[in-house]
């Protein structure tokens, strides 16, 4: 491509391929990036940022505060992972969580935009230290990578020598000893307060719901207070509703003899034992509605 022939503009040479063009060819080629929205120029000829940094610089960014590289939806039995991030476009390295469940790749991962490394749930200053260590790896990186367009898509590519850093990235990463967050199972955590079920407000007619954001607030506790990530919270809280729910069930001494089931618990009950209360039906053992079998709605 030849250069710029434009005049009265400000003028960019790529750094990558020596490419000049003015602002106004640039900023037309950024109309036409996937993102026309994120504040950088491309170079026309290689697609090159011509807003990123100095080819011997890297922004190091990391989260502010030590909480933030450990979550856990409620419901889910795992932390979330945490990424590495390294952005080719921009130049910057950063680490996120990772909410995606399952095993979906995000876009700009799969388009080789973002290299990714997953690492333990750090805490900031074992982050930092570790940021620093693959620092000039990955500036060998960003000196020997581009993104071009290959006709569909915009597309990172990596040389040898970045392909070698890539690899020494993940050495490091897998060698690397850092303070972590202590992960606790609830049962074990909760169990060194022998009042704690007793006095956790659980009770046989506690909904799914209830226990969901119960959860929440507990893990988010032990975060808070106690510097420590909870797993299997939810289904801690479950088994105790449920032993609450069964040991009530065995001393109701229900025959069942209609053989009503509910729909909400699963336990069978019969039609002396069904709570009636103002007109509307309820289960005996959980408490949720069952007018579907006495012509309620």
């Amino acid at each position: 491509m030849e250069n710029c022939q434009h005049e009265n503009y400000s003028i960019y040479e790529c750094p990558k391929c020596h490419h000049v063009s003015c602002y106004e060819c640039a900023q037309n080629n950024r109309a036409e990036s996937p993102s026309p929205e994120r504040a950088y120029f491309l170079c026309p000829n290689c697609g090159w940022n011509l807003d990123s940094f100095d080819e011997n610089e890297i922004a190091c960014i990391s989260t502010t505060k030590d909480d933030e590289l450990y979550y856990k939806y409620g419901g889910q039995i795992s932390r979330q992972n945490v990424d590495l991030i390294l952005n080719l476009e921009e130049r910057i390295l950063k680490a996120e969580i990772d909410y995606n469940i399952g095993n979906s790749i995000d876009g700009r991962q799969y388009h080789g935009l973002d290299l990714t490394w997953t690492i333990p749930p750090l805490k900031i200053k074992s982050l930092k230290e570790l940021m620093n260590r693959i620092k000039e790896l990955c500036i060998v990186i960003l000196n020997d990578s581009e993104v071009r367009h290959d006709g569909s898509n915009f597309r990172g590519y990596l040389g040898d020598d970045a392909q070698e850093a890539n690899d020494q990235i993940q050495n490091i990463i897998d060698d690397f000893e850092g303070y972590e967050w202590e992960v606790w199972e609830a049962g074990d955590w909760f169990s060194q307060d022998s009042d704690f079920e007793e006095n956790s407000g659980i009770s046989r007619t506690t909904t799914d719901f209830e226990l969901e954001k119960m959860a929440e607030k507990l893990e988010s506790e032990a975060r808070d207070d106690h510097d420590i990530g909870l797993e299997n919270t939810i289904d801690y809280l479950e088994n105790y509703r449920d032993e609450l729910r069964d040991n009530f069930y065995h001393d109701l001494e229900c025959d069942g003899g209609d053989e009503l089931i509910c729909s909400h618990c699963q336990y069978p009950f019969c039609g002396v034992c069904v709570e009636k209360i103002e007109g509307d039906y309820f289960c005996p053992i959980c408490g949720g509605d069952v007018n579907e079998y006495f012509g309620g709605e």
